[in-house]
């Protein structure tokens, strides 16, 4: 990330996590994107992207995020009519397109083979959590469902398109401000959508 996104980033970050209305499992998740800012500004500050440290504080950021979004996707599985169906169409729908990247690469790395499992795990989430957050009772998880789902949609699919031009010198500079950018866009819109438009209306329906 450039220097020049990390504090803006952090402030905006901390608006949408401090957006009181959120569902709870909702805030822990934006909590973790909160969190992950500094120690990854700081390892590629200090020991450089190409280092194995940041390649390891990558991967346990990384990790805990995307324990977050299995979190609320299983969660969102269960409004769904067919839940195993809809998760196992997405995986594999996820799997033909991380296949592809894979086939572009040849011989992933270390830190390919991470930022390919990142881009599954995304893709799928996106497919699921979409589609099945059509099925809550309360609207303001549909709007909450459907973020989640074109957030993770373009962060998985930028991460292949990074991993598939990493010689790109236009990709290197895009992997540095896009992804950042992101984190901060959605967490941001989705509160002020939460104060704005959805009133109390915005806690995760009871069955």
């Amino acid at each position: 990330m450039t220097e020049w996104l990390l504090i803006p980033g952090l402030l905006l970050a901390a608006c949408g996590f401090a957006a009181d209305k959120a569902p709870s499992l909702l805030r822990w998740y934006f909590l973790a994107m909160f969190l992950s800012i500094p120690p990854q500004w700081g390892a590629a500050r200090f020991v450089g992207e190409e280092s194995r440290y940041y390649l390891l504080v990558y991967c346990i950021v990384t990790v805990a995020i995307l324990a977050f979004v299995l979190l609320l996707t299983l969660y969102d599985l269960t409004w769904h009519p067919t839940p195993f169906r809809l998760g196992l169409g997405c995986s594999i729908f996820a799997l033909g397109a991380v296949y592809v990247a894979y086939a572009g690469i040849g011989t992933p790395s270390t830190a390919q083979w991470a930022q390919l499992i990142e881009s599954f795990v995304l893709i799928a989430c996106s497919g699921c959590i979409g589609l099945s957050s059509q099925f809550n009772k309360a609207p303001s998880w549909r709007m909450i469902g459907l973020t989640l789902s074109v957030f993770w949609l373009l962060q998985g699919a930028f991460r292949l398109g990074f991993i598939l031009n990493i010689n790109s010198r236009d990709w290197l500079i895009a992997n540095d401000v896009i992804p950042p950018l992101l984190a901060i866009a959605f967490p941001v819109w989705v509160g002020f959508q939460l104060r704005s438009d959805f009133g109390s209306g915005t806690r995760l329906a009871s069955r």
